[in-house]
């Protein structure tokens, strides 16, 4: 009985050792150690396409095994700048991508398409799998030139200034919304865009960048003459009314971090930097934030400028922000920053009333 028993054992040992080792040769035919293989459909390499024409991207993902997770990326590779992320978690093992995506530009721009994906054994790819060309729309081009400034001077980021009351202080950021830019003719107007946010600051830390100023503009506009110019400075209250939730992290409305959730407003303009208070040393030892918001700190800016757009070229007119007059109105009454270095409560909107009245009468002043 004892001899029957010890070879029923090493019969069952058998079976299972040869069933586990089976388990183990079937993993490793599915795991071939190799990357998933990625295949781009469309757009083919080097393809080229016009500013906000159909775009269709299709690609293909396979592997032997599982694949756990995929992200595609698009990338402006002039501004290293995210302009489509699609991501998901997964469990099979082809994913198919087919869709169509609209992409604006004002240049021409290369687009890389970056693909990142992991299998249930840890391979992965990252990898640029291709790039195309996306050229600005057919027609005339319209283009704003901020040029911004500090007491005459060509604003420089982190360069030291005297402040109207006498302290030494730098800015380090300024950037802004915009929203409704509209040309005027008579009674006729022509929307141009409805919202954007003006990154500014890259811009004027770089001193040849700075002397060119900041350029926004609007492509593929039909022949017309205008005498008048309008936008807002900030969002309009219908824009305000919503949340960076309501759009992808990439949109111009998508960040939290220029929203305020306790005002139920979007940061219209960003204004931050140090100030030296103790002039016995001399380090810029106080930060200063003035972020004007809500939608009192929106104001309207009307321009009469003749304008013509015509034979498919680019008309551009000139915005000048003197900064120092920011702080100062034109009455000489000047900004007390140390008094309200931050504007982040709703008892500071006289502070924010005070600055966006003097940012709208700062412009071509």
């Amino acid at each position: 009985m004892r001899i029957k028993s010890l070879l029923k054992y090493i019969c069952f040992a058998s079976i299972f050792t040869i069933v586990i080792l089976g388990c183990k040769d079937d993993d490793q035919n599915e795991n071939p150690n190799m990357a998933p293989l990625v295949t781009i459909i469309s757009p083919l390499n080097n393809a080229a396409y016009n500013s906000g024409e159909a775009i269709p991207l299709s690609l293909r993902i396979t592997q032997d095994a599982e694949i756990v997770n995929y992200r595609v990326l698009i990338r402006d590779l002039s501004r290293d700048e995210l302009v489509f992320v699609k991501s998901e978690f997964t469990s099979a093992r082809e994913i198919v991508l087919d869709t169509t995506i609209f992409l604006e530009v004002d240049e021409s721009t290369e687009m890389g398409i970056e693909v990142r994906t992991e299998d249930s054994f840890g391979n992965q790819v990252d990898e640029t799998a291709s790039t195309f060309i996306l050229n600005p729309p057919l027609g005339n081009k319209f283009t704003l030139n901020f040029n911004l400034e500090y007491d005459n001077e060509i604003l420089r980021m982190n360069n030291a200034y005297t402040y109207p009351s006498g302290e030494q202080f730098e800015l380090s950021r300024f950037d802004m919304y915009i929203s409704n830019l509209t040309l005027i003719n008579g009674n006729e107007e022509q929307l141009l865009e409805d919202f954007d946010y003006l990154k500014m600051t890259e811009t004027y830390e770089d001193p040849a960048l700075a002397a060119e100023g900041y350029n926004y503009s609007v492509a593929g506009l039909e022949d017309g003459n205008y005498d008048a110019i309008r936008f807002n400075i900030g969002l309009t209250p219908e824009i305000n009314s919503t949340s960076p939730s309501d759009y992808p992290v990439n949109h111009p409305l998508g960040a939290s971090s220029d929203y305020w959730p306790t005002w139920d407003s979007y940061i219209f303009t960003s204004m931050e930097g140090r100030m030296d208070l103790d002039t016995s040393n001399p380090d810029f030892e106080h930060g200063f934030a003035l972020h004007l918001g809500s939608n009192e700190a929106m104001k309207i800016i009307e321009l009469q400028e003749n304008t013509t757009l015509a034979n498919n070229e680019e008309t551009i007119v000139e915005i000048r922000i003197d900064l120092r007059d920011v702080f100062i109105d034109q009455d000489g009454k000047i900004y007390n920053i140390q008094a309200t270095p931050t504007t982040h409560s709703l008892t500071q909107l006289p502070e924010v009333r005070e600055l966006a009245e003097n940012l709208k009468n700062s412009i071509n002043r």
